[in-house]
């Protein structure tokens, strides 16, 4: 359901669609879907390793439910996977787009479009390659999109803020660290339209270093013990 519970967002043949839930009416917000392009449903690697099994959701609707920002995943480039399906009393061969350890991901592409329709407004990440999309939300005034990007390995993580009207990226901070290991996404709590807690947990081992923008970052951190093992949590102010 959109924020205001007037229209529900769904997707059918890989392709986004909102209907409204008054008249029924549906509209079609993208159209290039097909069984290898995937618009605002995860694929079997980013449900089972990023966004957690079971959870194909990847769209996000703005607070004010005018506009949704997607994820569009390309199966082209990733290798196909066979299986045995044991269930049926006459097994079944299974095969899916699997990227194995080295081989190529599918290639990640983030969008947004108003659901009054109109053409889907690519977000740019021609700055990345070989990347990860791996958490997203709105800003609480509905003018800025913000995701962040990992590196294949891990060992980084971008938190971007693609502005609505002008169309431009920016990267907020950037979280790195010279050893590799995951690096869990950041959350973040949002204190009125323009500014927000973004927190972050994992082992002090991988506390890392940070690399801020001049504008309106403040960052503090703190080590504690739970169960008697050392926690790092790494605290952002954004204003």
């Amino acid at each position: 359901f959109s924020p205001d519970g007037k229209l529900v967002a769904f997707v059918r043949n890989n392709n986004l669609f909102v209907v409204d839930v008054e008249s029924g009416t549906e509209r079609q917000l993208s159209t290039d879907g097909r069984p290898n392009i995937l618009n605002g449903i995860l694929d079997w690697v980013y449900q089972e390793e990023i966004y957690g099994r079971g959870n194909f959701h990847a769209y996000w609707w703005s607070p004010d439910s005018s506009t949704i920002a997607y994820l569009q995943l390309n199966e082209d480039p990733v290798q196909r996977f066979t299986v045995v399906d044991h269930i049926p009393t006459m097994q079944e061969l299974e095969v899916t787009p699997y990227p194995k350890a080295g081989y190529a991901n599918p290639v990640a592409g983030l969008f947004t479009v108003p659901v009054a329709g109109g053409v889907p407004k690519p977000v740019d990440t021609s700055a990345y390659r070989d990347f990860l999309v791996v958490d997203a939300t709105w800003r609480p005034d509905s003018k800025a999109f913000v995701y962040q990007i990992q590196d294949r390995e891990q060992t980084w993580l971008d938190l971007n803020s693609f502005d609505l009207t002008s169309g431009v990226a920016r990267t907020l901070l950037r979280e790195a660290h010279r050893l590799q290991g995951r690096r869990n996404p950041v959350r973040s709590q949002w204190h009125g339209a323009a500014r927000a807690t973004l927190t972050r947990t994992g082992s002090p081992d991988l506390a890392g270093e940070y690399r801020l923008p001049r504008f309106g970052l403040q960052h503090y951190s703190v080590i504690f013990k739970t169960h008697d093992k050392p926690q790092f949590v790494s605290r952002f102010i954004i204003r």
